[in-house]
Formats: C-alpha cells, sequence, structure tokens
C-alpha cells in the first residue's frame, strides 16, 4: 500500500478491478491532503503513514522476522509484499527509519548495488526484486548470499521482496526464511483507512451487495483508493450516508475516463476546451486565477478564436456549466464530479500530443504567478502527465528555468522531487543529478536546488547515491555551492553513520583541493578510526597535509583532529623529526594563545602529543640499535 491518489480509468482500461499483474502504485492527492510520500521514500512520514493504514497479511508461519535476520517476503499480486516487509523492518512504525535504507538491484554511480562492507551495524535493508527481470535476479544470487552473511554480522535486518515465480532464482537459503503471505481482509483494509482518515466504519455498517466484490477481491492497494475516494466525497458533502460516498468512489474509477471523453467531444468550440483544460490543472484554485490562467492558455495555445466583443456569446458561468464545473457561487474552481479533473488531464494529454510542449510554456508562464497551494497543485498535475508518457525534458527545463537566482527555487525543487519519487523515472532523474554535480560551472542556483534534492528525496531511501552527487557538489568552481554541499554531506555522513564510507571515498577516488576541508571538518568516532582498514585510509589523507606543513591548514578542525586523534597524526608524520616538530609547536602555540576557559583542554591535549611523540620516536631508536 502506498499513499492513494485518484486513479481513473481513461476510458480504454478495465475500471476500477485490477486488471494487470504486479503490484499496484497508487498516489491519492486531493483537496483538504498534503503531498504523500511516494512508495520509493523511505522516510519517518511514509512509515508512519502506512503503519496507520496497515492491517496484517495473513501469515501462516507467524512473525515475519523470528530467529532469522534475513527473509524473503513473498505471495500473490496485490497482497501488500513491500507493506508488509517495511513494516516488519520497522516494527510497524516503533523504529527510527534513519536505520532503514532501500537497496538497489543494480550498480549505479559505478557503485556495487550489493556491499557488504556498506552495511552499519543494526541497519535495516530491504530490496525490492518484484518488478527486476528474471536474469538480473540470477546475477544476484552470490552478492546475496554474501550480503547475507554480512547482515548477520552486523546484527541487521534484511528483507527481500519478490514474485512467487522469482523464488526459485534465489540462493537456496533456509526454507524457514521464506515468508509466503497472503492478502489481509478487505474490509479490515477498507476500514483502518477510513479511520486513519478520520471517518470510522460503524460495526453495524453493511456494504452494499454491488460493492462486496471490491472488498473482497481486489488487490490491496486498489481496497486503500477506494477508501479513500470514499473518505473524499464524505468531506465534499455530496451525499449523507456511506453506502452513498462508497457508490461515488466506485463511480469516481469507473465511469469518469468516458465522461471526460464525452466532454471533449460534445465540445467542440476551442474556448470551451481551454477552459476544461485549464480546469482540470486547476483544481482549487480562486475563479480569478482560472480566468487569468485561461487567458495564458489562450494565448501560448492560440487556439482559433473570431473576434467578438467580451459581452457576445457564452459568457463564463454558461461556459462553465457546459464543462461541469460548479457556478453555485464558490470562488474556487471543482468539477461537480468526483475525480473528474483527474480524467481530463489523463484524456488531454493522451489525445491532445502535439500540445505538450505549448502546455509546458504554460506552466512555466503561470505557475509563479498563483499562490504557492494553486501553484504547487499546477506543477503536481503536470509532472504527473509528464512522467507518465513522456517527454521529460520539459521537466529538466523547468527545473532549471525555476532555480535561477531570482526564480521560484521551491517549484524548481518540486519537479526534482517529482521525477525522483517516480519508480519508473527516478533513475533517469537521478543520472540527471549526477551528470550536473559533476559539472564544476552547473549554476550555483540550479546547484542549490539539486543538493536539497539529493538531502530531501534522494537520501532517505538511497543515501550513497545522495553522497556520492554531494561529494562532486563540493568541488564546485562557486564557494556558497561548496560550503553548502559539504554541510549537507556532512549532516548526512553523521546520521546515518557512513563516517567511513566517505573516509574510503576520500581515499580511492580522484582528489581534488576541496576535499581537504571535508577531511578537516569530519568527525570520527574512535571505534571508526580504529578499523585497520579505515586507519589506513586517514594516515594517506593526512600523511600529504603534514608533508604541506601544519601551519598552512585552518586552526580549528586541526585543533579538534589533535584533541581526538593525537596519535594519528603523529603517526601521518613518518617519524619526520622535522614533521613532529612543526606539529608540537602547533599545539605549544595553540596552548599559549588559548584563553582562560579553553586553556586547560588544550594543554592536556599538548602533554597527549608529546606523550605520544615521545613514544613513537623512542621505538624508533630502539628500532635502529
Amino acid at each position: 500500500m502506498t499513499a492513494p491518489r485518484n486513479t481513473v480509468d481513461t476510458g480504454g482500461g478495465p475500471g476500477f478491478l485490477h486488471g494487470g499483474s504486479g503490484d499496484q502504485h497508487i498516489t491519492f492527492y486531493a483537496a483538504g491532503f498534503r503531498r504523500r510520500r511516494a512508495d520509493r521514500f523511505v522516510s519517518d512520514e511514509h512509515i508512519a503513514w502506512l503503519a496507520a493504514r496497515y492491517v496484517s497479511p495473513e501469515a501462516p508461519h507467524g512473525p515475519l522476522f523470528g530467529e532469522h535476520r534475513t527473509i524473503v517476503v513473498t505471495g500473490p499480486d496485490g497482497a501488500g509484499r513491500r507493506t508488509a516487509a517495511l513494516m516488519a523492518l520497522t516494527d510497524n512504525a516503533t523504529l527510527d527509519s534513519g536505520r532503514l535504507r532501500e537497496l538497489p538491484d543494480r550498480a549505479e554511480d559505478d557503485e556495487c548495488p550489493l556491499d557488504p562492507a556498506e552495511i552499519r551495524p543494526g541497519e535495516r535493508l530491504l530490496l525490492d526484486l518484484t518488478r527486476t527481470d528474471d536474469q538480473r535476479v540470477r546475477d544476484l544470487r552470490r552478492d546475496l548470499e554474501a550480503f547475507r552473511h554480512a547482515v548477520d554480522h552486523q546484527d541487521a535486518r534484511f528483507a527481500v521482496v519478490v514474485r512467487g515465480e522469482q523464488r526459485a532464482l534465489l540462493p537456496e537459503w533456509n526454507a524457514a526464511m521464506v515468508k509466503s503471505i497472503r492478502r489481509p481482509p478487505g474490509r479490515a483494509v477498507f476500514e483502518a483507512c477510513l479511520s486513519a482518515e478520520a471517518i470510522p466504519l460503524p460495526t453495524t455498517f453493511q456494504v452494499p451487495d454491488n460493492l462486496e466484490p471490491y472488498l473482497a477481491g481486489s488487490p490491496v492497494r486498489e481496497v486503500a483508493d477506494l477508501a479513500f475516494l470514499t473518505a473524499e466525497a464524505a468531506r465534499r458533502g455530496a451525499r449523507d450516508t456511506l453506502s452513498d460516498w462508497m457508490r461515488e468512489a466506485v463511480a469516481a474509477h469507473v465511469g469518469r475516463g468516458h465522461q471526460a471523453a464525452l466532454l471533449f467531444r460534445e465540445h467542440q468550440d476551442p474556448t470551451l476546451r481551454a477552459l476544461l483544460v485549464v480546469a482540470a490543472f486547476l483544481p482549487g484554485a480562486s475563479l480569478d486565477d482560472m480566468v487569468a490562467a485561461e487567458n495564458a492558455f489562450t494565448t501560448i495555445v492560440k487556439p482559433p478564436r473570431e473576434e467578438r466583443h467580451s459581452l457576445g456569446g457564452s459568457y463564463l458561468a454558461e461556459r462553465m456549466e457546459k464543462v461541469k464545473l460548479h457556478v453555485d457561487g464558490r470562488r474556487d474552481v471543482a468539477f461537480t464530479e468526483l475525480a473528474l479533473d483527474k480524467a481530463v488531464r489523463a484524456h488531454f494529454w493522451t489525445y491532445f500530443p502535439d500540445l505538450r510542449g505549448q502546455v509546458s510554456d504554460w506552466v512555466a508562464h503561470v505557475a509563479p504567478r498563483l499562490d504557492t497551494e494553486s501553484a504547487t497543485g499546477l506543477v503536481e498535475y503536470f509532472a504527473e502527465q509528464a512522467l507518465g508518457t513522456g517527454p521529460i525534458e520539459p521537466l529538466y527545463a523547468l527545473a532549471r528555468r525555476w532555480s535561477e537566482d531570482a526564480g521560484p527555487k521551491p517549484l524548481a525543487l518540486q519537479v526534482l522531487d517529482a521525477g525522483l519519487r517516480d519508480d519508473t523515472r527516478a533513475p533517469e532523474f537521478r543520472r540527471f543529478v549526477y551528470d550536473w554535480a559533476r559539472k564544476s560551472r552547473t549554476p550555483a542556483g540550479f546547484a542549490t536546488v539539486m543538493i536539497e534534492a539529493c538531502t530531501v528525496t534522494i537520501a532517505p531511501a538511497r543515501p550513497i547515491q545522495a553522497m556520492v552527487r554531494l561529494h562532486y557538489f563540493t568541488r564546485s568552481d562557486d564557494a556558497s555551492v561548496r560550503d553548502l554541499a559539504r554541510e549537507r554531506l556532512l549532516e548526512l555522513v553523521y546520521r546515518r553513520n557512513f563516517e567511513r564510507w566517505l573516509i574510503h571515498r576520500l581515499a580511492t577516488v580522484i582528489s581534488h583541493p576541496a576535499d581537504r576541508a571535508i577531511l578537516l571538518g569530519l568527525r570520527v568516532p574512535d571505534w571508526v578510526a580504529a578499523g585497520s582498514k579505515t586507519r589506513n585510509h586517514l594516515l594517506s589523507l593526512w600523511r600529504p597535509l603534514m608533508a604541506e606543513g601544519i601551519g598552512t591548514l585552518p586552526e580549528a578542525p586541526v585543533r579538534a583532529w589533535l584533541a581526538e586523534h593525537p596519535l594519528l597524526l603523529v603517526e601521518a608524520c613518518d617519524q619526520q623529526v622535522r614533521l613532529l616538530s612543526r606539529l608540537y609547536a602547533f599545539a605549544r602555540d595553540q596552548v599559549r594563545t588559548a584563553d582562560e576557559e579553553s586553556r586547560e583542554a588544550r594543554l592536556r591535549s599538548a602533554l597527549a602529543l608529546q606523550h605520544h611523540i615521545d613514544t613513537r620516536m623512542t621505538a624508533a631508536r630502539l628500532g635502529e640499535a
């Protein structure tokens, strides 16, 4: 189950009942709802949202995680396999999702998709293979086996989600690790979702006979979608009984595509069709904003129209009534039928492909002139259509255009956010950010927006991909971009305990002058620095700095490293008396220039440094003897 949005038949599909195989990904955006996290965005908000609506599937073997730390979750399509795995990993939202990470099924940024060395102690890991082709699953067999052993060693948990027929492609693990679930009762799912929307289902309520099949046989996602549309019908106040609300919700799925097509067929007048399209992209906007947006639409799209007096022909209320918009004194734009706006957008985008480029220009012009809520909705609806059928290049162009220093950066971030959350297009958008991150002259405004996208959207589920991109942004020619990227990179490293990963990257990728500031600003726990590989990497990073001269480095970060890891800096001098003398002189000067409050701490640091120097030099003399 994911946060649902209106899913409407466009006239050629089977209607509400799931007509194809595989899990459905449905997201619901309607008046009164805030945007929900897309399925692959594993955040505290998304986990809590799922937990409030979650009904445990029927699992014949008890809890999914028992004595094993790795499980394989499978079951029929539509049973809620992924959600069940997420809830098991997070103990029904009692675990901080900062310890939860989704693994890619293929390499990105030249990184290994399943690297045992990247597993953090106690981490919770999800690998969803339900959309992965069989050959790729076979290719992962050896990596999966090594990864599972590392999970046990790190006291972590690992859930692999597969389709039923994929089980034979996995390593031959203990049969008890395979957890086959069954679909939870439809009424229970419906009731939980309604309750989460503050609409309790009475215990005596009888589901109408013609609606019972939806609860009994539909995939979990569709039952959830029916509940959300039922809640929206209740909020609209169009009916006064739960049965009526349910019927209206079902009608929103089954008949809206046909209604949208009928509206376009019945109204050949370009001005009416323009009004229809503009209203569909601006539900909830004020009437004045809609009129302004309609004028801009007719200017950009340029439908043929005769010159006539503004008081001639049909006036606004008449035109609104013809295309099923409210004309009852409401001051905001709304269709009289639930979810009709969604169907109109889908029909227009599908059957008027030659206008897509002009609609992109219209969105670019209109969105910054609207209030925040209307602009957010317009961008969301436009991105939804573009991501579904393409082309997606206009979304890239909008992100660049709106990220200019004087432009509406929140809209630029929203465009990137929509692409990065889309199950199908997300890899293309991650690659888009990656390519721009590697360019040192990326415009500062655009770089800032992409840095925020890395932090907010990529990092929760894919922290390594986010850190790779942030690292490249630290190499920008613009100082403000470098500083912001470094700050966000270190924050992410600390939050997710990826200090070892960052040290390894600094030591093994092609070095850059900007890496020095990252190293100096990095705080490394003792237990991390004590690891043999990590310590060797740290020594390789500090040796050139010590050889260059401790006096050339900023005082504050060097002082912090001296206080936390004095022996490391001594070892980085490689027993060279000249370098050790400089290091000790630096520590001595820090004591001499300290104020009363910090002098004692700096003195202790200098004495510890002196002890390590004496010990190393004595050992060296004895070795020579």
